[in-house]
């Protein structure tokens, strides 16, 4: 089921869901990992994790995990590498929605990691005064051979 480039080792790397906002608000892009630039939540949307214990979920590990398993490296002419920043929505339910390509890498790739989160279970909601609270969230993709 997996089709990986026979040279290369596929490393799907999620850099981190950069920002959270509250409801619609913009978002801006920081590479500092697993954080939200707005401090407009009081718990932000994470990964699922299933038969942990809240205190012990790593839901960073769990969704690069989830990527790792689910990559198929796309089929194009010629050695293209880099990352594809995603942003969706994190609805009050989980699902997530309005998945958007904010800088692409190729239409391929595109596409691809879009499938990816497409094809993720529902994110424990953000919250905001104790409420679920639907947050945009951005998302970095990075392929790259190895």
């Amino acid at each position: 089921m997996k089709r990986y480039n026979k040279r290369a080792i596929i490393l799907a790397i999620l850099h981190a869901v950069l920002v959270c906002s509250y409801a619609n608000a913009q978002s801006q892009a920081d590479t500092s990992g697993f954080t939200c630039i707005f401090p407009t939540y009081e718990k932000a949307p994470h990964f699922p994790c299933p038969h942990i214990p809240p205190e012990e979920c790593n839901g960073e590990q769990l969704a690069l995990d989830f990527i790792k398993q689910n990559m198929r490296w796309p089929k194009v002419d010629g050695c293209i590498q880099g990352t594809v920043y995603l942003s969706f929505d994190v609805e009050l339910d989980g699902r997530l929605t309005n998945i958007q390509v904010r800088k692409g890498l190729h239409p391929l790739f595109d596409e691809e990691a879009i499938r990816i989160i497409r094809l993720m279970p529902n994110w424990v909601p953000g919250q905001w005064k104790d409420k679920p609270s639907k947050m945009r969230m951005n998302l970095p993709i990075k392929f790259k051979l190895e």
